[in-house]
């Protein structure tokens, strides 16, 4: 990353240019997800992965999720204990099956 302060217009371009070189570099996208209290950069981040065709796994905190995130991911996970349990050679489909919004 190109040195900085944080929140002057080279770091933000450096932290934006560093996010889309490894989203496009992996093979899949792991993003915790706390409902509508998420921040707008990870909901950016999850989208770009899915227009990206990279297969993004969700761990869902909290009672309810925004249709957007949980549709458009390839798994819905819903602790941190299921991430740790879950096959990444395999990447299993699951579907979300809280409350939505």
């Amino acid at each position: 990353m190109r040195e900085g302060n944080v929140g002057d217009p080279a770091w933000s371009l450096a932290t934006f240019t560093n996010d889309i070189r490894g989203i496009d570099a992996c093979d899949y996208v792991v993003a915790l997800y706390y409902g509508n209290y998420s921040d707008s950069g990870t909901s950016w981040e999850i989208g770009y992965a899915f227009a990206s065709h990279k297969p993004v796994i969700v761990v869902h905190f909290g009672d309810s999720s925004n249709l957007m995130i949980h549709e458009g991911c390839h798994s819905n996970l819903m602790s941190l204990e299921e991430l740790g349990e879950y096959d990444f050679e395999e990447l299993e489909r699951n579907r979300y099956s809280g409350k939505m919004f």
